[in-house]
């Protein structure tokens, strides 16, 4: 696991040396994306996935995800999100497998069923499968890469829970 406490002053450094796992220190808050790009850089894993501080996984969602990468041939997987306010469910992610051979078909049933948030995004995956520039939205835009160039699925029996408690200025159940 390689985290990056970015700019942080709540006592995240403190926690994460008590962890013992390896994790970097940003001087300042670079922001989400600036911070999801430095990890891609920084890690040398096989597969990779990245968590924001308001996100939490079921015991068993790398494991799930790894499994059903490795029997589809997939380059991305994710479990279902579901999106939370004040501890109340507000919504979830569509499920489905891009599994297709041809891209465009892929894109195409990704764009007629994706209803809520970019979940997939939080998704297991490998390495050369990002595609992810500073600006808002970059989420999607990395989505439709991953579509593009591989096989792709967000499954149902595992969960990653993502809290919209503390986003301002949007509209948490969408």
């Amino acid at each position: 696991i390689l985290t990056s406490n970015n700019g942080s002053t709540d006592g995240t450094d403190s926690y994460l040396r008590s962890t013992g796992t390896s994790h970097i220190n940003q001087l300042l808050n670079i922001g989400a994306a600036a911070n999801f790009n430095f990890l891609w850089g920084a890690s040398r894993a096989p597969f990779r996935l990245f968590l924001a501080d308001d996100d939490w996984l079921d015991n068993s969602y790398v494991s799930q995800c790894f499994e059903y990468m490795s029997r589809h041939a997939c380059c991305q997987v994710a479990g279902q999100a579901f999106h939370y306010v004040n501890s109340t469910v507000v919504g979830n992610d569509s499920c489905y497998q891009l599994l297709d051979d041809c891209p465009l078909i892929r894109l195409h049933r990704f764009c007629n069923t994706i209803t809520t948030a970019n979940g997939v995004f939080y998704g297991l995956r490998t390495p050369q499968n990002w595609f992810f520039a500073r600006e808002q939205g970059s989420d999607f835009c990395d989505t439709y890469f991953s579509i593009l160039t591989g096989k792709l699925a967000v499954i149902p029996t595992t969960r990653i829970h993502r809290d919209f408690s503390n986003w301002h200025g949007t509209n948490a159940s969408e």
